[in-house]
């Protein structure tokens, strides 16, 4: 097992060593000049001899500090001396080849070893463990692991240091900031989007009041907040109709308490409750069919109505929508009528109570005059031009109560045509 040297120690011990090395040459050289006699070949092996002495106890020390990488035989630092400037979230790069632990200290497992100049982020630390400062790197090699201090450099210092500049030079301000609405759907509300660029910040968070509701976002970008995210993650029921947003920015050079900000009001309010189109139009006269089509802002649901009576609900904020006479007559009990029909789609607001409703409204005409036949067993029995509708079903009434005789149940076909549509086909009706 390894067993590390505390940096004190180590500085002491190779300063006491340098100061023994000067000492003893010096007493060697004194003793040579009182004894002429010596031989000059002995002397001058006895001062080898102490040099390599005091090598061997240098390069153990310097063993003590480094550890081998048993593969390569590489010498890998593990730690030793503090640098400044590195912090969480910053930015460094290895002076040497580094090795990377599970852990603070020298005693975790052994992960991996970085090249130097290999780049990463700082992501925790530091943890002090062993006489060293340890810093959790993930480094863009995909290594990820703890390494000391000593071998670690702050990318902004190398910076600094390359280009010859002061930190206190260092441009640290909101470039841009800006805010805008987008109108209402029909699920999620107003959304706002925003927009920045800044210059020597390392991340940004919008604030809407004193809520975080964008953190950990990068020093230039971009977010969208919605109604939604506003309700439903961070418990705001809604946007102010004044909204007052804040882009705070940390700076990449100091603290990460060191912060500037930037504000943008904007008018978000009064909501928007509209129904913004709904037409009503005859798909099929026989039938006769009516589609309804809308579309609607800031709604949660709508129904339909026929001249008062409603003939279909639970409807989507923006739809289209058959109405057709079997199912309004079967499920509501309502039904067209000669001439005017008028449609109402009442929408619900998505903002307040299940009594607050905006309507829209749409008026079509059911009098298509065209051609009716009765069709007996495949023979044309009656015809009658310019008649509408309704009036053709009146005559189909009629038709069969002229050829009640015929036994349709046994065989017999009475059907009635409008506008080349038959819309009844009769082998057992009676009445």
């Amino acid at each position: 097992m390894h067993t590390s040297t505390s940096p004190s120690r180590v500085t002491s011990t190779l300063v006491a060593l340098m100061v023994a090395l000067v000492l003893g040459a010096t007493g060697f050289f004194a003793q040579s000049v009182q004894a002429q006699t010596n031989d000059t070949d002995a002397q001058i092996q006895e001062l080898f001899n102490l040099i390599a002495v005091l090598q061997a106890q240098l390069l153990k020390l310097q063993n003590s500090v480094n550890t081998t990488d048993s593969s390569s035989g590489t010498s890998v630092s593990e730690g030793g001396f503090g640098t400044t400037g590195i912090m969480v979230d910053g930015r460094v790069q290895t002076t040497n080849l580094l090795r990377v632990r599970s852990g603070a200290g020298v005693n975790a497992s052994w992960i991996n070893n970085v090249s130097a100049l290999t780049q990463g982020s700082v992501v925790d630390g530091p943890r002090t463990a062993d006489g060293y400062r340890w810093w959790h790197v993930a480094y863009d090699s995909g290594t990820s692991g703890w390494s000391a201090e000593n071998w670690l450099q702050s990318i902004r210092s190398v910076e600094t240091e390359n280009n010859s500049e002061n930190l206190s030079d260092q441009i640290f301000q909101i470039d841009s900031f800006s805010a805008n609405v987008r109108g209402f759907d029909d699920i999620h509300g107003p959304h706002v989007d925003f927009r920045w660029r800044t210059s020597g910040a390392i991340r940004c968070s919008v604030l809407y009041g004193n809520t975080v509701v964008e953190p950990s976002e990068p020093a230039d970008g971009s977010a969208t907040l919605s109604r939604t995210l506003l309700r439903e993650k961070y418990g705001i029921a809604e946007f102010d109709e004044r909204s007052t947003f804040e882009l705070r920015c940390q700076s990449a050079y100091t603290e990460k308490d060191s912060t500037v900000s930037a504000y943008k009001t904007l008018t978000i309010g009064p909501k928007l409750v509209e129904i913004s189109s709904f037409k009503a139009s005859v798909t099929d006269e026989a039938g006769p069919e009516v589609t309804l089509r809308w579309k609607s802002e800031g709604t949660s649901g709508c129904n339909a109505f026929l001249n008062g009576k409603l003939t279909a609900d639970n409807l989507d904020s923006s739809d289209t929508h058959v109405l057709s006479r079997a199912v309004m007559s079967a499920k509501f009990g309502a039904s067209y009528k000669e001439g005017n029909n008028e449609f109402e789609l009442r929408c619900q607001s998505a903002y307040t109570g299940k009594d607050s409703t905006v309507s829209a409204y749409d008026t079509i005409t059911l009098n298509q005059t065209a051609t009716f036949r009765a069709i007996l067993n495949d023979q044309v029995v009656e015809t009658e031009d310019g008649v509408n509708w309704f009036a053709a079903e009146d005559l189909c009434k009629v038709a069969y109560n002229n050829y009640e005789t015929y036994d349709f149940k046994g065989g017999d076909v009475l059907e009635c045509e409008w506008n080349n549509e038959v819309f009844h086909e009769q082998d057992g009706w009676k009445g």
